[in-house]
């Protein structure tokens, strides 16, 4: 933590990032996203 950093960190893959992304597209199962 430097205090200086205003950047969110992102705790997700690639293909979770496309799916956000993505209308339609189904969140796998098992995850609690909200």
């Amino acid at each position: 933590m430097d205090g200086g950093n205003d950047r969110a960190e992102i705790f997700m893959t690639p293909d979770d990032f496309v799916r956000a992304l993505t209308p339609g597209m189904q969140q796998p199962n098992g995850r609690n996203l909200t």
